[in-house]
């Protein structure tokens, strides 16, 4: 008895998801074709986290990935990528990095207390300089909720220079972590200056 042949059978051809990801990327790049990009990130689930993730890690000038946030308020702010890493460490869960994410976001209507978004919302920005470090112009966004298990969670920002707007100041979040005690250790504080050192150098030393 012979089988069926299959000389004549044809197949769809078949696509790596390192091909999806890079037509979505393509695609991504106007506003008619975003569109498609989410047809695509329907029937394939992996391409729509990669192009999440592709979208949160933007590269700045001089190389230096930053996550870029909404322009509202009186400032734009913008997380270093070792920011990133210091998040991932203490708050390995997505939701909880998103949780801190929204804390850090408040600081766009920097230096107010408690300002009021373009929705109504009436925000708690507890924030001041870290004295230790008096004239660099950083300072500790203050969160008091417990996330991922963790309490005295602290967003540590550097302001920009208020001169230079892209379109507005920038705030830049240094780090974002559990403050374990009343004050920063020596190895904090020299983390912060020398992330703060890496900024000017890469955003401000040659403009």
């Amino acid at each position: 008895m012979e089988l069926p042949s299959t000389k004549h059978r044809t197949t769809a051809p078949r696509f790596s998801i390192v091909s999806w990801f890079i037509l979505t990327i393509i695609l991504d790049r106007s506003r008619l074709s975003r569109g498609i990009s989410h047809i695509l990130s329907y029937f394939f689930p992996l391409t729509s986290r990669c192009m999440l993730y592709y979208n949160m890690l933007s590269v700045g000038d001089g190389g230096v990935k930053v996550a870029e946030m909404p322009l509202q308020g009186t400032h734009h702010v913008r997380v270093i990528r070792p920011a990133w890493h210091d998040a991932h460490k203490w708050f390995p869960r997505t939701r909880d990095r998103a949780e801190v994410r929204s804390h850090a976001l408040k600081l766009r209507y920097w230096p107010e207390k408690n300002p009021e978004t373009d929705a109504g919302l009436l925000l708690d920005v507890d924030w001041c300089w870290i004295k230790e470090l008096a004239g660099l112009d950083i300072g500790e966004l203050r969160i008091t909720n417990t996330i991922g298990g963790h309490d005295n969670i602290r967003v540590v920002f550097y302001r920009g220079d208020q001169a230079v707007r892209r379109p507005l100041p920038v705030i830049w979040v240094l780090s974002a972590m559990q403050k374990k005690s009343m004050g920063w250790t020596t190895a904090n504080l020299k983390t912060f200056k020398a992330r703060r050192t890496l900024v000017i150098e890469r955003f401000y030393k040659y403009k």
